[in-house]
């Protein structure tokens, strides 16, 4: 059975019911819409908590800075604190020699390539880097999660929040920063409840979750002769022709993949116009179903990866087991499952499963799937 043959019979079932069953799940969806809001403040808190404490952290940051930078040395304190939690992740761990006596601090040692590892230790974030790229990411010297005060476009800045990457002098551009910054959305309504009328507030999911509104990022200078984009984009180019030559005899389809599996870590900071501006609400009924749904897949598939560099940066834990090969483990605070729930849209039914993603990944995509089932009406 199609899932629009199923919602129509539950449309049926529903048609069926005796009148005061009926107000009983309308007074439902009533209490539904009572939770939504409590979840859209339990939401903004967690982003105004993220950046009060973005604050006290900012100590812990520019002393990692500067270790990494081999500026300063560590305290003895320190050494044990990393060797004890080294120990408790690894029983074959060996104890680095001792201090000599009488000295409290090590001698500073530069750190070369550590953000590159870093990045290198997040699957997703690995499959994005091609070998051209990693000369000009060795000179990342810094990564750090900013919350803005003001945005350049539209959008709440309360609803947003800042990656930056800050390069060493190099060969390949003169930015010393590159930055992107992700914008949630401060409008909304319900599809899934035609018969409320509710004013506009902050947009979250069926699960009171945050959604993506748009994306900006500073552009790249490059040196002449040294954008890595266009060198990865004609690297992909050469091999598809080869390819090409090699396969003209065969049946062989070609699905773009490829091109999009070749390209350069710093395409990351050009992101498609389609998502670098909010979406125009008067547009939702002209567009094409099929087009507002490569929208969301875009954005989706880039806050994906911000959040993924936020958590990078803000914590210093997962960046140092990714960049000592422990980036797998488990640590403080990690969210590794949450449920997903299936949500009949015709009247209230639900089923859990467990997934291992995201309650914010879950929330956008049963958004998306609701917003196509009311087109599609």
């Amino acid at each position: 059975m199609s899932s629009s043959q199923q919602l129509d019979d539950e449309d049926d079932y529903y048609e069926g019911l005796p009148v005061d069953v009926k107000r009983a799940i309308q007074g439902l969806r009533g209490l539904q819409v009572a939770q939504v809001g409590i979840q859209k403040e339990f939401q903004k808190e967690i982003l105004a908590l993220e950046r009060k404490y973005s604050k006290s952290m900012q100590v812990l940051y520019e002393r990692r800075k500067q270790v990494l930078l081999g500026k300063i040395g560590v305290s003895k304190e320190e050494i044990i604190l990393g060797e004890v939690q080294s120990l408790k992740e690894d029983e074959d761990y060996r104890n680095l020699p001792a201090l000599p006596v009488n000295t409290t601090t090590s001698r500073p040692a530069k750190v070369e390539g550590f953000w590159l590892r870093v990045l290198k230790g997040q699957p997703d974030i690995e499959n994005m880097i091609q070998e051209t790229d990693e000369p000009a990411l060795y000179h990342l010297t810094d990564m750090t999660v900013s919350y803005p005060t003001k945005l350049s476009g539209p959008g709440d800045p309360s609803l947003a929040f800042s990656v930056n990457f800050y390069f060493s002098p190099n060969e390949f551009f003169s930015n010393s920063v590159l930055t992107k910054t992700y914008v949630y959305k401060a409008c909304w309504f319900l599809h899934c409840m035609p018969t409320v009328l509710i004013a506009p507030q902050d947009e979250i999911g069926f699960f009171g979750q945050l959604l993506y509104s748009h994306v900006t990022a500073d552009t790249i200078r490059w040196k002449s002769g040294k954008d890595l984009i266009k060198v990865a984009e004609e690297e992909a180019k050469k091999l598809k022709d080869d390819s090409d030559e090699e396969d003209s005899d065969s049946d062989k389809d070609d699905d773009g993949d490829d091109d999009d599996d070749m390209a350069s870590f710093f395409k990351f900071f050009c992101p498609s116009s389609r998502i670098t501006r909010p979406e125009d609400d008067a547009k939702v009924n002209v567009t094409g179903a099929s087009e507002e749904d490569d929208r969301d897949v875009l954005l989706e598939e880039d806050f994906d990866i911000g959040e993924a560099l936020k958590d990078q940066a803000r914590m210093l834990r997962p960046a140092f087991g990714a960049a000592t090969n422990e980036g797998n483990r488990s640590f403080p605070g990690q969210l590794t499952t949450s449920p997903e729930m299936h949500f009949s849209m015709s009247w209230m039914t639900t089923t859990t499963t467990t997934r291992t993603m995201t309650t914010r990944r879950v929330s956008q995509s049963m958004t998306k799937r609701k917003t196509t089932s009311g087109k599609g009406g």
